[in-house]
């Protein structure tokens, strides 16, 4: 995505980014920008949350070798509030993401490996960070900002629909009371690519409840060279904490003040609109292959991630290009497609992109 110029006049902006408290460090006054730790008396409010949003996306980057193409769309969702789907071969680094992620930004964090015999009940002590004598942490379970629920198609539906219900509604129940879980609270969950899917696949239902879909590449010959050498020498490349949890979550409530302009509103409806095969201006791949289109929650992950990337572009409004940057990774994992599609080698990812050649950003 590339940089935008600037609209001037900061007073138009949320008045809680002029707060000196929201920081892009752990360390007050501190601010992390491309890298430098610089002081940040004389920064504006834009550069305050650009620099938080950046320096995660940034240090993503360098901790996660071959993955290009993960940091920023990652990074959208962690700040739309939203859940992640990630899809890959095992091995390609999938958990290391979210651990990273978590580490980043200062969130707490579990990994949860999703088994066939994982109760419910269980499921949900297993969303809980151990205690640590820490009095928040004596009488009530001290739940993850952020849960890795790794293999997730290895879990079974009950327990499954346990997770779902806390991605939902925010709530876990435990011994008979309702939780409310922290804000942030955010699961990435990995899958392994077909035919290596688990025995229990996520529904359509379930697969639209994740704001995103990133697909985890095998790495080049190249980045796996640096990988091997990275993981078998005696060193280490830890990743940084650049942001906390309040940061995290002034910049997800920030994310929805942010204004769109009612044309570029149509232009996103028109696009989910544009994946139902009924709808008159369906492209040809989608009445072929397509038997359900993206909902209406497929509409509202669109404009969340666009405004999360219009943030880190330091706009005060959502333009045309962050929804069709953000298209296939909110979209892709909501369309049901015939066996037809893969036979004839059409997957989501072609059909999106024929939307995209289709809807004109003007009626």
């Amino acid at each position: 995505m590339t940089e935008s110029t600037n609209h001037s006049g900061d007073d138009s902006f949320p008045p809680a980014l002029g707060d000196t408290s929201t920081q892009a460090s752990p360390r007050r006054g501190l601010v992390v920008l491309e890298g430098r730790t610089t002081e940040a008396r004389n920064t504006t409010p834009i550069d305050l949350l650009r620099a938080s949003m950046r320096s995660i996306s940034i240090e993503a980057g360098r901790v996660i070798i071959g993955q290009q193409d993960t940091p920023q769309p990652l990074t959208f969702c962690l700040l739309s509030g939203g859940h992640a789907l990630l899809e890959g071969l095992p091995g390609v680094g999938k958990s290391l993401i979210a651990r990273s992620m978590a580490e980043i930004s200062g969130l707490t964090f579990r990994h949860v490996r999703m088994t066939p015999d994982l109760e419910a009940d269980r499921l949900v002590r297993e969303l809980c960070v151990p205690a640590d004598g820490g009095r928040e942490c004596l009488y009530e379970p001290c739940f993850a900002n952020l849960v890795l629920a790794d293999d997730i198609e290895q879990l079974p539906p009950r327990a499954r629909a346990v997770l779902l219900q806390a991605m939902e509604e925010r709530t876990a129940t435990m011994e008979g009371r309702v939780w409310t879980l922290p804000s942030p609270f955010v699961v990435i969950a990995t899958r392994n690519l077909p035919p290596l899917h688990g025995p229990h696949p996520l529904t359509e239902r379930e697969r639209d409840s994740f704001l995103m879909q990133l697909t985890i590449a095998y790495p080049s010959s190249r980045d796996l060279a640096r990988i091997v050498g990275r993981t078998t020498g005696s060193g280490s490349t830890p990743a940084r904490q650049v942001t906390d949890v309040v940061s995290v979550r002034r910049m997800t409530d920030l994310v929805r003040e942010v204004p769109i302009a009612r044309h570029v509103t149509d232009y996103a409806v028109r696009l989910v609109l544009a994946t139902h095969a009924k709808d008159p201006s369906a492209p040809p791949l989608v009445r072929q292959y397509v038997v359900a289109g993206a909902s209406p929650r497929g509409a509202q992950a669109l404009v969340l991630a666009a405004k999360a990337a219009a943030l880190m572009d330091g706009r005060y409004n959502v333009a045309f290009d962050d929804l069709r940057y953000l298209l296939i990774p909110t979209l892709r994992h909501r369309l049901t497609v015939r066996s037809a599609a893969s036979e004839a080698g059409v997957d989501p990812d072609m059909i999106l992109q024929q939307v995209l050649r289709a809807i004109d950003e003007e009626p």
